[in-house]
Order: structure tokens, then sequence, then C-alpha cells
């Protein structure tokens, strides 16, 4: 028997300590190792990968650990292969092509979520044994399921690392789902100012309680994996242990925000307005239609050959658990398919059972009213549910969060300005609704530390001096007092902007950001983000809090240097290029940040959606850390890495093209292969450099080929001459190749 190091952790197996199964555990299953530990491991595990052997860029265990880690029976030295000319040309070869062929099925399986055990069916072997003309055989599932794919898991996650630490302001987000076998597991994604997502971190905790200091014990612990000092923001919904997590680590890391997920909270948005006792008749004959259709393949055909005669394209939708604003989306296609719904059952040509549903649909008086409150529903809950769904992308800020949170507010409040008479909705319901979306604004946008959303929709250009700052909400009350120079330098100065409220505001909220990157510059000096700015400005706090007011000012009057239009440029971009600049560096490094964080926690939405693929319900004991390696390894190769093949191919292929051009136009062989000096090629008429170098093209090129694979030829000869000490044939080799180099340069000479 053989167990894990680690205190805690009752990992126990019997057989044989192989390196694979020990580095398996530490790299991706251990929760108690230590941090370097755990690194080590997934550096060794990295190192034996196949990508290691095959692609170039790879990390290599280094010689101290490796001969630690196989000292003992499995380190000892086996009698040395009697190498010989067929042992290179047929078995090394062959080991090679098996490894290239594992590799490309590592792929297969991770990127498009196939089940490893496919592997051992009689067709594969089949498959494999057609495909390479019964040179190879078929890899067992075993060896990729527990050599393979935990060992390309571990380099992809070094590669990771690696692409994480050339960046600052990344974002991490995370979630908690379970699998088909009832385990819990976390996972983290790292989102970077470009908006590239990578895969981080995963942590099962089936058998622990996920406390508020558990999530933020997983959060930092995943950060810690990067660098604190490397990111800017947090996300992730809204339950109680996650509020309260994020919460924790912004005390643990000031530096980072703690965002909520916009998307989750305005879904909770939706779902108070879809609970509201005037529309719960309207949700029940919903739910009874869905249901009577998804049960019923005669009445479903029905209506889609109704739906085809009025060319109608779109049917009913599912009532699901997991989407956003799912009662929106099936009431907008009850909408599309009631015409059609109702002529069926008014025809007798469907039978539903529920009473309640045929009255309501078949009744004049009931049809009418149920169609009101189908038609309010959805004019209501419409700007919430696009606005969610436009800040489900990649792309979005937190500009973009506030902005739809004020167009959602105002398509309200106009379409309640219409009146009762109008849109049917009375003072009451419209009273419930507002106190809603107010309750829920106040929640989201005044109560997330640090004011990011307002903030950031005042750096972007395009809103300066807008008049949508004028009624910007409540002010959160400012955490820390700062000192001022003068008794109403602050009150005066705001005066001078535009809109002074809006102003007074976003510069609270900058200069707490602007504190606490200078508190995390002391701790980590050169790795912290803010580095580069403390040097241009003379490592002075008082010369950064100095520029930054007046070039906060400055922007806010639309003065020089913030003149310039945004066109075609982003947000991010266009303060990109002020970050050097002397009179906007201040402020452009906290424009930067702030446009930088990703605001919502979609990666690990996908991520979930990626699980459920995966996750079948024919692979229910699969383990969480079999899983994850699967996800994140297709998750790298699928998304971030370009096939070998492809980009060979790719190579291949523009260079036959680019060689055939040439020998069909002869002017391209002037522009890139002059055999000539240019001097001499200038005196000559054109039609003679024409010739000349087709003569050199024909005569010179086959002798320079055969040159070539000659000496390949000697290099892989002599190499085993030397082994078996036939050392006069090398001799009598060598002759022949230096008789054959005096003929090749008589030749030239003689052209």
């Amino acid at each position: 028997f053989f167990g894990c190091v680690a205190e805690g952790c009752d990992w126990l197996q019997a057989g044989n300590a192989a390196k694979n199964r020990v580095l398996r555990h530490a790299a991706h299953e251990c929760k108690h190792l230590s941090t370097e530990l755990r690194k080590w491991a997934i550096t060794q595990s990295a190192g034996g990968s196949l990508g290691s052997k095959l692609e170039p860029h790879t990390p290599s265990p280094s010689p101290a650990c490796s001969s630690t880690l196989t000292a003992g029976p499995q380190s000892i030295d086996k009698p040395a292969t009697k190498l010989s000319i067929q042992h290179d040309f047929t078995e090394l070869g062959k080991k090679e092509w098996q490894d290239k062929l594992d590799f490309c099925i590592v792929k297969l399986i991770c990127v498009n979520g196939l089940a490893p055990n496919i592997l051992d069916s009689d067709e594969w072997k089949e498959f494999i044994q057609v495909a390479t003309k019964s040179k190879l055989k078929a890899t067992p599932s075993d060896k990729f399921e527990y050599d393979y794919i935990p060992n390309e898991a571990a380099r992809v996650q070094h590669l990771t690392v690696e692409a994480l630490h050339q960046h600052h302001n990344l974002t991490f987000t995370f979630d908690g789902s379970d699998t088909l076998g009832r385990d819990s597991v976390y996972t983290g994604h790292v989102t970077t100012p470009d908006r590239t997502t990578y895969f981080l971190s995963f942590k099962e905790g089936t058998n622990e309680s996920h406390t508020a200091e558990w999530v933020k014990s997983f959060v930092l612990d995943s950060m810690d994996i990067v660098g604190r000092e490397h990111f800017a923001g947090t996300c992730a919904d809204s339950t109680g242990n996650t509020r309260k997590g994020r919460t924790l680590v912004k005390d643990a890391v000031p530096t980072v925000m703690a965002l909520p997920d916009p998307c989750h909270h305005i879904h909770n948005t939706v779902k108070d307005i879809t609970n509201l006792p005037e529309f719960q008749n309207m949700i029940s004959v919903l739910r009874a239609v869905i249901k009577h259709f998804s049960h019923s393949n005669f009445g479903n055909k029905l209506l889609k050959n109704a739906q085809a005669d009025d060319e109608v394209t779109k049917g009913l939708v599912k009532i699901g658990k997991t989407r956003f604003a799912t009662h929106y989306s099936a009431a907008v296609a009850l909408d599309r398919c009631f015409t059609n719904i109702q002529n069926l059952i008014v025809t007798k040509a469907i039978k539903p059972k529920n009473k309640e549903m045929v009255d309501t649909i078949t009744g004049q008086r009931d049809s009418m009213v149920f169609k009101l409150n189908l038609l309010q529903y959805t004019r209501i809950v419409d700007p919430l549910a696009r606005s969610l769904w436009s800040l489900k992308a990649q792309e979005s800020t937190m500009g973009d969060v506030y902005l739809f949170y004020m167009a959602i507010g105002a398509e309200l409040k106009d379409l309640f300005e219409m009146g009762e008479k109008r849109t049917g909705i009375d003072v009451t319901l419209a009273q419930k609704i507002t106190k809603i979306f107010n309750k829920r604004y106040r929640e989201f946008i005044d109560a997330t530390p640090d004011d990011p959303y307002f903030t950031t929709l005042y750096l972007d250009p395009r809103f300066v001096g807008s008049d949508i700052f004028k009624k910007s909400g409540t002010i959160p009350t400012p955490v820390i007092v700062l000192p001022a120079a003068q008794p109403n330098s602050i009150t005066d100065e705001a005066q001078q902007a535009p809109n002074p409220k809006a102003y007074r505001r976003a510069k609270k909220a900058l200069l707490q950001l602007l504190r606490n990157e200078v508190q995390m510059f002391g701790d980590h000096k050169e790795s912290s983000s803010i580095a580069s700015l403390v040097k241009m400005t003379g490592a002075s706090g008082v010369t950064i809090k100095n520029e930054f007011s007046v070039q906060l000012l400055a922007y806010s009057r639309r003065e020089f240097p913030f003149t310039d239009p945004i066109g075609a440029q982003t947000v991010l971009q266009w303060w990109r290029s002020l970050v050097t600049h002397p009179k906007a560096r201040v402020l452009a490094f906290l424009a930067v940040k702030l446009y930088s964080v990703l605001p919502n926690s979609m990666p690990d939405e996908r991520w979930g959606s990626t699980k459920t693929r995966t996750n079948t319900p024919l692979r229910n004991h699969q383990k969480v850390s079999t899983l994850a390696n699967m996800i994140q390894v297709g998750d790298w190769y699928g998304k971030h890495m370009v096939s070998l093949y492809l980009s060979s191919r790719a190579a291949s292929d523009s260079f036959d093209v680019h060689r055939k051009q040439k020998m069909i136009d002869p002017s391209l062989m002037l522009a890139s292969e002059t055999y000539l000096g240019s001097e001499v090629m200038a005196q000559i008429p054109r039609a003679c450099c024409l010739i000349l170098q087709m003569l050199v093209w024909t005569f010179l090129m086959p002798w320079a080929q055969m040159l070539k694979r000659m000496w390949m030829m000697k290099k892989l000869v002599t190499r085993q001459v030397q082994q078996v000490g036939f050392q006069t044939l090398s001799c009598l080799f060598q002759k022949q190749t230096s008789r054959t180099l005096t003929m090749t340069s008589t030749l030239m000479h003689s052209c």
C-alpha cells in the first residue's frame, strides 16, 4: 500500500507506487497538499505529457525533482539496447508515430467531449488498423484516462499560468455546480483585458460546507496561482455564500473589486415581476400550453403544419430552470403561436385535458384578457430581458451595465407614463414594478463597493458632459475621507465641471481606487500594476494625487489631451493610448483598470454547459478531476491553440502555391531568388538574366538536392557506424562525398 503524505488526506492505494498514479493525485485530486508541492507535481506531470514531447514550448521537470521521484525499484538501470539502422527506421519511428496519433486522440476526446471508453471498442481498433495499415495498435482507454489526459491537463495549467503572467487587470470569475454523480465542484476562470478567458482552477467540495470562508479560500488560492497583484476584479452570482465570500476577498485584497453578476441580478428582477399576483393566471395557462404540446407529438405536428401555412418559422419555447428570463421567452413564443393554437382547439383538432387552459383560450372574453396580460407582461419584461442578454456578452464593460440599467428605468418610466387607457397597466401594478426595480437598482448599483458602474461610464469619452449623469442616483457614503489642500477646494473644483454632482461621485470612487493601488505598490513593488506609473511620477503619492485631480477636471471639461475623438477604437484602446501621456497618465491608469474588468460571470456558466455535454447520464460515475481535466484540455486546444496538422498544412499549402507561381512567372524568380550579384545583374540584359537563371534552376538545383540528401545520409550512417565500429565504411563514404563535391564545384564554375 502507499498513500499521500499531506496532513488530513486519507488517500490510500494498493499496488505499486507508479509515478503517474502519484502525480495524478498530487496535481489534480489532493485538497490538502501545500501549494509548493502541488506546483511541483504539476510541473512533473506536464513534463511527461504527450504535448511536451511533440510541441516545442513545454515545461520540463528539473533533474533534481525527477531523480527524487524516480528513485527506487523503478529506477534500476536496464541493459543497453543494441542499436542498428533498422532500429532507428522502425521502432523509434513507430514510437513517434504512436505518440502523435495518441496526442491527436487526446485532443479529439477532450475538445468534443467524447467518452474515452470508445477507444476499447472493436470498431475503434479496426479503424486504427485500417488507418495505420496494421502497423500500430490502439492504445487502451485507461492509458488516456489515467495518464495522457491528466498529464496534458497539467501542461495546459502550466501554459495557462505563463500566459496570464503577461497581463495585469485580470478578472477572476467563479461559480459552483453539481455533477450527475452528486459531487459538488467550484470552478474559476480568468479573463484578460482583451477578453480572452482561461479555465484556471477547480475545487471539489462534496464533503465540505461551502461557507463564505470556504469560498474565500478557494478564490484566494486560485488567484495566488498567478499572483494577487495581477487581478483587478472578481465576479460571481449573488447567493449568500458567494456574496459574503466576495466581500472577504475584497477585505484581503483591496485592489480587487468585488462585483455581483448583472445577468443573475436582472434575472432575479424578472423573477420578482413574474411572481406578482397580477400575472399568476397567465403564467399558469402558459405552463399548461407548453406542457400539453411537449407531451403530444400529434398536437405538436399539427401546430407546426399550421405555422408553416401562416409562414411562422418559430414555435413554442419550454420554460427551463437554468435559462435567463425563461418565462419571457416562453410568453413571446406563445403570443406568436396563440392564433394557431386557438384554431386547433376550437376545431377540435386537439383536445387538451386542462379545462382552465381550454376555457381561457376558447372563451371570447377570457382569451382577450389573457392576451392583454400576455402583452403587458412581455412589454414590461422586454427591456429587462434584452438588457440581460446584451450584458452576457464577453465584450461588455461595467459602463455598459450602468447604461443598460438607466435604459431599463427610462423604458419603464415611458411605458407607465402612457397611462392605463393605452397600456391597460393600472397604477397599482405600475407602483409594484417600480418598487421592485428601484430596490434591485439600489442593491446592485449603489451598494456595490467602489461604485464601479457609474464611475466606469463617467470615464467613457462619448458621454462626457451628458445629461445622463444629472440624475445619477444615490451617492454612497465614502469609506475614507481624504484631507483636502484647501477647505472648499473640492466644492470649487466640482463647480467647474459640467455635472458637479456626478464629478464628486466619480472622483470619490476613483480616489479610493488610487489609494488601494498605491498601498498594493508598497507590498509588491515592481510586480504591482501601478509600478510603471509610480516610476513616471517620481514615486510620490502626493504627486500622483495632484496629477489625478488636474487630469479628472480636464477630462470632465473636454480639455487637452482628452479632445481626440474615439473613432473606431474601443474605450479601452482610447485610454491605453493616453497611459504614457504626462497630462493624462494617472487618470488613464484608472480608466484602463475599470474597462479591463469583465462585469459578468458568464465564463463559468459556459463551463456548466460544457459540463452538461460531457457529464452525460451514461457517465454519471465520472470523477470531478477527470471531468475538469478533460474540459481544461478541450478548452485550451479548442479555443487557444491551432491544430498542428492545420498549421503545418497551411504552411505547406502556402509554400506550394508560392513555388508554383515562381515556376510559372519568371519575374517572381528574379525577385526572390537572385543567384548573381545585384551589380552584375544590372549590367546584363533582362533576357540574358532569365536564361541564366533558368539554366541554374534546371541544372544546379538537382545537384544541390542530391548533395543535401547525401549529407543527411552521411550523418545518419556515420552515427550508426561509430556505434558498431565500421570506420572503413565511413572513410570510403567521406572520400566519395569529397569527390562529388569537387565535381559539383567544377560544374558550377563552368556554368
